[in-house]
């Protein structure tokens, strides 16, 4: 376990729970510095590590050399923080289009989801 997840649980930030959620992942720290700051419970840390983990791209996939650039792993980044569920951006081999995957860890989640797609304005 990393030390900056360590610190947060000798300080009181995160419980044994929540480090125990976050155990095993490569970005541990950094999850648990978002998890500190959102003040996740234990049960959706472990919702968001059972939606990263089924996310994770297969192996035969990853050997193909399906590398994202740094805009996309970004953008990915930016949208999961916002809407606190794991996303996935796959451009087409074109380039000009592609597939936005936003996994939801309930039905909760979904409806949520739902509640923030519907709320924005229409582009005229």
């Amino acid at each position: 376990m990393p030390a900056d997840v360590q610190d947060y649980v000798r300080d009181g930030k995160l419980s044994a729970g929540h480090a125990r959620a976050l155990i095993g992942s490569p970005k541990a720290a950094e999850l648990a510095a978002q998890v500190v700051a959102k003040g996740l419970s234990v049960r959706e840390v472990e919702r968001l590590m059972k939606a990263q983990d089924s996310a994770k791209p297969s192996t035969a996939r990853a050997a193909r050399g399906s590398a994202k650039d740094a805009d996309t792993r970004a953008l990915e980044g930016d949208l999961s923080a916002n809407l606190k569920m794991p996303v996935r951006i796959e451009h087409a081999a074109g380039g000009e289009s592609g597939d936005l995957v936003i996994r939801y860890g309930s039905l909760e989640d979904l409806d949520r989801l739902c509640r923030i797609l519907t709320q924005l304005p229409d582009e005229d």
